[in-house]
């Protein structure tokens, strides 16, 4: 079981830019891949670090992967998606 940690550095090691090295590229299947299936809080971040929604999930890795899919429904949420460029989980013992 994962203790309730922030993982903000997983969205930090992106792919790196072409056009400026410096500036980290968001990959969300990068960082899906090491979202558990456990209950906790996510934040989405957009270029400046700040945070653009707040969400709880009783699946973490179910939840957030639902708001990269192809199919965005909700012009709202597409508007949102756009915007991210990070998100940190805190893994929660509901």
């Amino acid at each position: 079981m994962i203790p309730a940690c922030s993982v903000r550095e997983l969205w930090q090691n992106g792919a790196m830019s072409a056009d400026n090295p410096a500036n980290p590229v968001f990959d969300p299947k990068d960082f899906l891949k090491a979202v558990p299936h456990q209950p906790g809080v996510y934040r989405m971040l957009n270029e400046q670090g700040r945070i653009l929604y707040v969400g709880k999930a009783k699946d973490l890795r179910n939840r957030v992967s639902s708001y990269f899919r192809r199919n965005i429904a909700n012009s709202r949420t597409y508007a949102l998606v756009k915007q991210i460029r990070g998100v940190e989980i805190t893994v929660t013992n509901w």
